[in-house]
């Protein structure tokens, strides 16, 4: 969390989230976190970074995202990385996460 980023002293908690169910990105999920306390809004992005036990298999990449509550619905978020770790920036609290996915999936993630 970049210095800044909040107004006040904030405990923040992340429990590790080990399934999606229906995710829509067909590769399958990296890894990703459940953050609290949830609605909390940075000024400035923090930055959530993640590593795969495996580069892509071909047609796929790592692909950042978000989500609320259940994460019936995920939201791309900017990440960068190599191919076997991804850098996601967290403008708000909710969940974050990074998983394989085509460009079809892409197409079908709210941008």
């Amino acid at each position: 969390v970049p210095s800044g980023a909040l107004p006040a002293e904030v405990e923040i908690t992340m429990t590790p989230v080990v399934e999606i169910v229906e995710m829509g990105l067909t590769g399958g999920l990296v890894g990703g976190v459940d953050l609290e306390p949830s609605g909390l809004v940075f000024a400035r992005p923090a930055i959530l970074r993640m590593s795969a036990p495996a580069p892509a298999r071909a047609g796929f990449t790592l692909n950042g995202f978000s989500f609320e509550g259940n994460a019936a619905t995920l939201a791309r978020e900017v990440a960068g990385g190599t191919a076997t770790g991804a850098t996601v920036l967290v403008t708000h609290f909710s969940g974050a996460g990074v998983a394989y996915g085509t460009s079809q999936d892409l197409a079908r993630v709210t941008p």
